[in-house]
């Protein structure tokens, strides 16, 4: 019966909730396991839950196949083993109903009103009906409701939208932990701050570098709303605390030209304390999914997506907009200091044999140096992988330092550094001749640097270096076969390649059809 589920779905809630207490990262992931149980509403904890649809199903105005239908394929099987797909059975089933029509609006009425119960059932009512639900239920946030869905549903600037959200969680957060209702809401609300910061940070990047005051106000404002999403869901507080009070002690005075280079520079230190915050979770969530390839394994899911499983958590986070705020707000503040513009993906230093190539995906064509290659390439598009021999990247274009590249390169010790100043990449790259052993290092402050070494260097670093034998955390790709394909023959296929290259491969399908 479905009191059964609901019942293990509060057992383990409980068991999630002890288990957040053991970091950041674990936290993260109850977060993300939350959503996927079953509500444990008194409702649905009672000896015999979901009567309405037995009711339903022996009313006696009805045809006697519906009943049939009704009784086999939703009552029984709610009550031997209910899953997420009896709601979509009765999706169907009343969209039917609307079609055929000529059923009785009593039938129909009593339909619908157990379909509300099932998704309530099932989490799965959305922002906007959870939130009129614990409105009417409690009318101290009734207000801020109201607020946030008239935004929300007049396609409000996100900004104002953002705003009304912040205010809104912090009324929910007190009771996420006592009521699952309400932590439904505050995950919810947390899923549409991600579209809301998605859509700000794609603002503020269209309006290039000539940052006013307006747009560096909007930047600060954001991004303290966006810090404050990660602090409302328990992780990383005092430090979030920290950055936020110190981007509004900023904001004041950053558009100020008589206040630089001091102010810029402690934007950019404020900043990168923000991205610190970002790395460091990806470390404990890589260290915490440690058994993800064993389990892939065992349940036997593609490998790809093992392999890319905790990037795929982190981009789906409000953490990913985040870092991009940060990253933006930073090489502004770069700008106004006078500083490098460089973005330090990965800190530290490597030796290699230097090449110079068009993009990045070239390495994988060419042969490289048995003792180690420092690349320095036009374009990356931040999807690729980084060869085994491969010591330090340098490229010549700005790249998410969430990037499935990014991340990549922090995890098997590439030393990594990008800048979209087409005459600092230039500069750097003059100081190094090709086949030459070159030394790059990459601070964390974002300061690069490439010179021409010795040989013996290069036997050194290759002899002591471990990087040539590390392994992704997180899964091993298979790198033994190369095959080139028609993005259309893996468009359903994102196994091969990824699942950007198979909606490449939908899209030209498409297009060919035209």
């Amino acid at each position: 019966r479905p009191c059964a589920a609901a019942n293990a779905a509060k057992a383990v809630t409980e068991a999630l909730w002890e288990i957040s207490h053991a970091g950041d990262a674990e936290l993260f992931i109850a977060r993300r396991i939350f959503p996927s149980l079953p509500s444990f509403s008194d409702e649905f904890t009672c000896a015999v839950p979901m009567t309405r649809i037995r009711d339903i199903a022996h009313r006696g105005d009805i045809p006697h196949d519906m009943k049939q239908y009704i009784k086999h394929n939703l009552q029984n099987k709610l009550h031997r083993c209910a899953d997420p797909g009896d709601l979509i059975k009765l999706d169907q089933l009343v969209e039917r109903i609307d079609r055929e029509g000529g059923y009785s609006q009593a039938f129909v009425r009593e339909l619908k009103l157990f379909q509300v119960e099932l998704r309530d059932f099932f989490n799965a009512t959305g922002l906007d009906d959870t939130a009129r639900q614990i409105a009417a239920q409690d009318a101290s946030i009734k207000g801020a409701v109201d607020m946030l869905l008239h935004l929300k549903n007049s396609a409000a600037d996100p900004f104002g939208q953002m705003t009304a959200l912040t205010d809104l969680r912090k009324l929910v957060v007190p009771k996420v932990v006592d009521e699952q209702n309400w932590l439904r809401l505050d995950i919810e609300l947390e899923k549409y701050a991600f579209v809301l910061l998605s859509q700000v940070a794609g603002q503020l990047e269209n309006e290039g570098r000539n940052a006013s005051g307006s747009w560096w106000d909007r930047l600060l404002k954001s991004f303290v709303a966006a810090v404050a999403q990660i602090q409302l869901s328990g992780i990383a507080k005092d430090e979030c605390e920290v950055v936020m009070r110190e981007a509004e002690a900023i904001a004041p005075e950053i558009a100020d030209a008589r206040k630089a280079p001091f102010v810029p520079q402690r934007l950019v230190a404020t900043m990168d304390r923000t991205l610190r915050i970002c790395f460091r979770l990806t470390t404990a969530l890589e260290a915490a999914y440690a058994g993800v390839p064993q389990l892939g394994k065992a349940l036997r899911i593609d490998s790809h997506a093992v392999s890319v499983f905790v990037e795929a958590e982190l981009r789906a986070s409000v953490l990913f907009q985040v870092s991009k705020l940060a990253q933006l707000g930073m090489q502004q503040a770069k700008v106004s200091a006078g500083l490098p513009l460089w973005t330090a993906i990965s800190a530290g230093s490597g030796v290699g044999r230097c090449m110079f190539l068009p993009t990045l995906a070239d390495s994988w064509q060419r042969t490289l140096p048995p003792e180690g290659a420092v690349i320095f390439c036009n374009e990356a598009s931040g999807d690729e992988e980084v060869p085994q021999l491969v010591r330090g990247v340098v490229v010549s274009r700005d790249l998410p330092v969430l990037s499935h590249l990014a991340l990549r390169a922090r995890q098997l010790g590439v030393v990594f550094a990008c800048t979209a100043e087409s005459q600092l990449f230039e500069k750097l790259r003059k100081n190094v001749q090709e086949t030459k052993a070159v030394k790059l290092v990459v601070d964390a402050s974002g300061d690069v640097r490439a010179q021409v070494v010795a040989d013996s260097e290069l036997k050194v670093t290759s002899g002591q270096s471990s990087q040539s034998s590390a392994k992704s955390k997180l899964g091993e790709l298979n790198l033994t076969g190369k095959k080139v394909l028609e993005t259309v023959s893996i468009a359903d296929q994102p196994q091969i390649a990824g699942s950007k290259a198979a909606s490449s491969g939908k899209l030209e399908k498409l297009a060919q059809q035209l």
